[in-house]
């Protein structure tokens, strides 16, 4: 039996354990530019973007700025909520880690927007940081010399 069968209920990883924060994010008043901007300088591969409450109003994700690229939008007056998708997968920070990627599969995204307990967004996962979990575990479980 594979070794992520057996260990499947024995090995409880939180989100809030997994996920990278605290998470980036612009306004929704934010431009294109300037969301673009913020991710070159971060590293990053997708940005919340959240309302003047700090609720979360959607993602913005490398393939949603090449999107942009391509239609000319990094104009000043292009506002990020002209590229920024609306339905945004989330999980709970308590969630497990296993049900974040299990979700990451399911809708095919790569990355995944951590809420805490008052419905803020405040941390995100990606397939970064899943590598580097999947890293960890396999260093962990590797035999030693």
């Amino acid at each position: 039996m594979p070794i992520h069968k057996r260990l499947q209920k024995s090995l409880k990883v939180s989100v809030r354990l997994l996920m990278s924060a605290p998470l980036i994010t612009v306004d929704t008043s934010s431009s294109v530019q300037a969301a673009a901007d913020v991710m070159w300088l971060e590293k990053i591969g997708a940005l919340a973007i959240v309302d003047p409450s700090g609720n979360l109003a959607g993602i913005v994700s490398e393939r949603d700025m090449l999107f942009a690229a391509t239609k000319g939008l990094f104009q000043k007056s292009s506002n990020i909520s002209e590229i920024m998708r609306t339905n945004v997968v989330t999980i709970g920070a308590e969630d497990e880690a296993a049900e974040a990627i299990q979700m990451m599969r399911t809708h095919n995204i790569k990355h995944l927007v951590v809420l805490g307990s008052d419905n803020k967004p405040v941390g995100m996962v990606s397939m970064r940081d899943v590598l580097d979990l999947a890293a960890l575990l396999l260093s962990v479980l590797q035999p030693p010399d």
